[in-house]
């Protein structure tokens, strides 16, 4: 990615922004590290997910998304993102399927707007890694190898059997599509309780929304993240393009303007804090905005 930002652009709002910013080491490159890190007590992922229809469950919920596997050689690898988006009929065939096969195990799938729910009575084993840390990884380098992580493993394996000859992966090769041989599973927390269950339409943005001050704002910009998914460069320099176009465009002005601050936080290792001070430090030396970024 960062040698097609190299000959991509330019990009001088984005740049602007970071260029001359105050820059601070953020380990963690997922949407659901940075807002653990920012919003420590912020409710997890999934359970952000099943308080979005306002339904009351009892367990762990978890994220649940659609994946595929990839054969390379001996080992499998693992790619996601908005190439394997389902249809609802597609979902609900799935949904039955899974819970037909694991229900007794106390393991609920739901798809809730069309982001997946996984409900469990107890804990599999420790969280599984975001699905943006493993998109584009081999499975067994994704996978947790520790006994406590046995029952992900078994569970996954499983999942993989009864997707194989699904028919919902039959139409999808007579459309042309990528097969959805898997799912993985992540940002597990209890079910929310009856007073969490009324969020903002952005779930992913409610803990950060519900923890800021009158006068500020947040806007989370997912489009990069769900290129990277899929490893689609293409989409992943539009999504740059678009931002470039649009929010940094819009931020420079609430700093030019508005003499607002800006805390960017893009998932590459760095925070940037930007506002009318910083705008004044001349002597750095302007960079392309792979280097400015640090962009691995």
């Amino acid at each position: 990615m960062a040698k097609a930002s190299e000959t991509a652009g330019p990009f001088p709002n984005l740049t602007e922004l970071v260029f001359r910013a105050q820059r601070k080491a953020l380990p963690g490159n997922s949407l659901e590290a940075l807002i653990a890190q920012q919003y420590p007590d912020a409710p997890a992922p999934g359970p952000l997910i099943a308080a979005s229809d306002g339904q009351a469950r009892v367990g762990i919920c978890y994220r649940a998304a659609p994946v595929h596997l990839r054969a390379d050689r001996d080992r499998l690898l693992l790619f996601a993102g908005e190439g394997l988006c389902l249809t609802t009929a597609q979902s609900e065939q799935i949904k039955t399927a899974f819970n037909s096969l694991f229900s007794a195990d106390g393991l609920v799938l739901e798809f809730i707007n069309g982001e997946g729910l996984l409900t469990a009575k107890r804990r599999p084993g420790p969280d599984l890694p975001a699905l943006s840390e493993v998109a584009g990884e081999y499975l067994d380098i994704a996978l947790p190898t520790e006994p406590a992580s046995r029952a992900w493993r078994q569970l996954l394996n499983e999942v993989q059997m009864l997707l194989h000859e699904h028919p919902v992966n039959r139409e999808r090769t007579a459309a042309g599509e990528l097969v959805v041989n898997g799912l993985w599973f992540w940002g597990g927390g209890e079910a929310p309780r009856g007073d969490q269950l009324s969020l903002p339409d952005d779930p992913e943005a409610a803990p950060l929304v519900s923890s800021l001050p009158a006068s500020a704002s947040v806007r989370v910009f997912d489009q990069a993240e769900k290129a990277l998914l899929g490893g689609d460069v293409g989409a992943w320099l539009a999504a740059l393009e678009s931002f470039e176009t649009h929010q940094a465009a819009e931020l420079l002005n609430a700093i030019r303007h508005e003499q607002r601050s800006v805390l960017l936080m893009p998932g590459n290792g760095w925070a940037y804090r930007t506002g009318p001070m910083t705008r004044w430090r001349f002597w750095l030396r302007r960079k392309p905005l792979s280097a400015a970024m640090a962009l691995q």
